[in-house]
């Protein structure tokens, strides 16, 4: 588990030990009667319940406010979100003496179960997903996000493959003049490192190297494609049919164009990762059309609840 989530852990527990403690105290006063939601304690269950069930639906709210970074960051909202939450759960089962009652209140105590589940399996999902090798979670992606990413990725393969000389024929002069142009333009925009810097420079002010045509046929009708079009149907679209690809194309390029291989090899994996992140993350948004309904009819449903307990 992530540090940010073990504090909220600690909590989460502490509250339903004390919760369970305060549920126990009021088994033993109530005697034969057993607890009951209209006695102090079961009272002071269902109000908790209710404010962190509209607690945690607040968190759409704020979605769509325009300064809703002002209200704290997305990542604490949605860890607040899941765990308090969470805690809806426990506290409507101390609040009503764990028995569903009317139908009313057995409606309520349904959907409840309907969202904890829904909700915790898409945090589940985002988290297994979404969390890479090294800790902190990937910011969670938009297709605007996606589309610059890989267009960046597109600009790195085509630098990968200066070796080659003119990609679509042409006088190497005009190329080179045009790939200098190119490089001061893009280190306008994000600067290069030195090494980096003067490996291109040196590329360009070079002729083509020996023996680069298939890089320069395995970029031109395998990778450009694959990061313009995202073509599933595409051998670079899976991860085995890019290692056969790549195996036979090392097998045809000598080897000082192999670190030119793996480098396009990385920049492929990348994009295969980016996309298919965000199409897990499309599914997830999906399965969200499942918690929010639920979510709304339940806090229709527990303030029709609050309202027959008041009046009767």
């Amino acid at each position: 588990m992530e540090k940010s989530h073990r504090g909220w852990l600690v909590f989460f527990v502490l509250v339903v030990v004390a919760g369970y403690g305060g549920y126990a105290s009021e088994v033993r006063l109530a005697g034969a009667r057993g607890a009951s939601g209209g006695s102090a304690v079961g009272l002071i269950f269902g109000i908790l319940a209710a404010i962190l069930l509209v607690f945690a639906f607040l968190r759409a709210v704020r979605r769509r406010l325009p300064a809703r970074e002002t209200l704290g960051s997305a990542e604490l909202w949605s860890r607040a979100h899941l765990w308090l939450g969470g805690l809806v759960l426990p506290l409507a089962w101390y609040h009503g003496g764990f028995r569903h009652g009317g139908s009313l209140t057995s409606a309520s105590m349904w959907l409840l179960y309907g969202v904890v589940v829904s909700g915790v399996f898409a945090s589940v999902v985002r988290y297994l997903i979404f969390k890479p090798a090294g800790g902190s979670h990937f910011p969670e992606l938009s297709a605007e996000s996606v589309e610059i990413a890989v267009k960046r990725l597109a600009a790195e393969a085509e630098d990968a493959v200066t070796v080659c000389g003119p990609l679509n024929g042409g006088d190497l002069p005009a190329w080179r003049s045009e790939r200098q142009q190119t490089l001061r333009a893009r280190e306008v925009s994000t600067p290069l490192g030195e090494q980096e810097r003067a490996a291109l420079l040196a590329v360009v002010a070079s002729a083509p190297a020996v023996r680069s045509e298939p890089l320069k046929e395995f970029y031109l009708n395998s990778v450009k494609p694959y990061l313009e079009l995202d073509a599933s149907d595409c051998v670079l679209a899976t991860r085995i049919g890019a290692e056969r690809m790549l195996r036979r194309y090392r097998s045809l390029l000598p080897e000082e164009l192999h670190a030119a291989v793996t480098r396009l090899e990385r920049i492929c994996d990348d994009c295969r990762r980016l996309r298919s992140r965000h199409r897990v993350q499309r599914w997830i948004d999906g399965w969200m059309l499942v918690h929010v309904p639920l979510s709304v009819a339940l806090v229709i449903l527990v303030a029709l609840h609050g309202v027959y307990a008041i009046r009767y």
